[in-house]
């Protein structure tokens, strides 16, 4: 079995191990530095806010609208730190600006939609007339 030349801390096949007392190597090679941290949170949120803007425009246009806004905004700063190298999902921010946009004009249109047609939305209507005294009662009346 072949060993680590004398002098030269390292194991049988010739890689750095610590030695009794040495904390563990600062980085995964010797003389490689670690890649920065990537910041791909804005992307994502951009991609998920998007898709529940699309998702949620049939609540009277509102949410979609918020949310959409929410994911345009995202989406830009995602797809300007990817186009820096501080992140790597462009994709997804650029799916979260589509998306996004997407689920504002959904909900714009069904708002639109729904103050056009505010007019023959059917009514509540009540079913009991005030003159019957027991429209409102529980006991139920015998019928001859």
């Amino acid at each position: 079995m072949p060993t680590a030349p004398a002098g030269l801390p390292g194991n049988a096949y010739g890689a750095w191990t610590p030695q009794p007392g040495q904390g563990p190597h600062p980085y995964p090679y010797p003389g490689v530095k670690p890649l920065p941290s990537l910041q791909n949170g804005k992307g994502t949120t951009a991609m998920v806010l998007g898709l529940c803007a699309l998702s949620s425009f049939y609540v009277y246009g509102v949410p979609a609208i918020v949310l959409g806004i929410l994911a345009v905004v995202f989406g830009v700063i995602g797809l300007r730190k990817a186009k820096r190298g501080e992140a790597d999902n462009g994709s997804q921010a650029r799916i979260g600006l589509v998306t996004g946009a997407i689920g504002i004009a959904l909900g714009a249109a069904f708002l639109v939609l729904i103050a056009v047609f505010w007019e023959h939305l059917p009514e509540d209507e009540d079913r009991y007339d005030e003159s019957d005294p027991y429209s409102y009662s529980l006991v139920r009346t015998a019928t001859d």
